[in-house]
């Protein structure tokens, strides 16, 4: 049933309309004809039929109301960890400046890749319901990078730590 998730929903929106109502207009016709007469009600089951209504409106008025308070709590959950992830990001980002000239591009453009395959291939998959693992990849590519890097000796530190005096408390 994944195919239901590939259709768009210029397409599916109409045909599940169309049903819906179709099937709204076509009950009300069909019902009396063929299933009421079957039926006999007596004049307690209009009472017991108004207390049920009542109580499964209820019931419905519940359970929508907490969906949406669900979907809306999901949907600001999703939205920190998209602000969470882009700062880190960005900070990340910031950070590789300080690093020495070839590393510097090397990185910033991995970076810049890994944040157009996030937007331009990652979402896109998750919104089919798939999930991307190109992303982790391109991380463990900066990372491996990252741990691999020396930076150069600073051999003018060594030299003023030998210089200078020892210090006494």
């Amino acid at each position: 049933m994944d195919f239901l998730f590939d259709i768009p929903l210029i397409v599916s929106g109409p045909v599940l309309v169309t049903l819906l109502v179709g099937v709204s207009l076509l009950g009300p016709n069909w019902f009396p004809k063929h299933q009421l007469p079957a039926l006999r009600f007596g004049d307690t089951d209009v009472e017991f039929g108004a207390a049920m209504l009542a109580s499964i409106m209820v019931f419905y008025g519940l359970a929508t109301a907490l969906t949406a308070v669900q979907v809306w709590e999901g949907f600001e959950k999703v939205g920190e960890i998209n602000e969470q992830e882009a700062s880190s990001l960005a900070a990340f980002y910031r950070n590789v400046s300080y690093y020495p000239e070839p590393l510097r591009d090397t990185m910033r453009e991995r970076i810049r890749n890994y944040t157009y395959q996030l937007i331009h291939e990652s979402w896109p998959l998750q919104r089919r319901g798939q999930i991307p693992t190109q992303g982790v990849r391109a991380m463990d590519e900066l990372q491996a990078i990252l741990v691999r890097f020396e930076p150069a000796p600073r051999p003018t530190r060594v030299w003023r730590s030998r210089r200078s005096p020892p210090t006494t408390a």
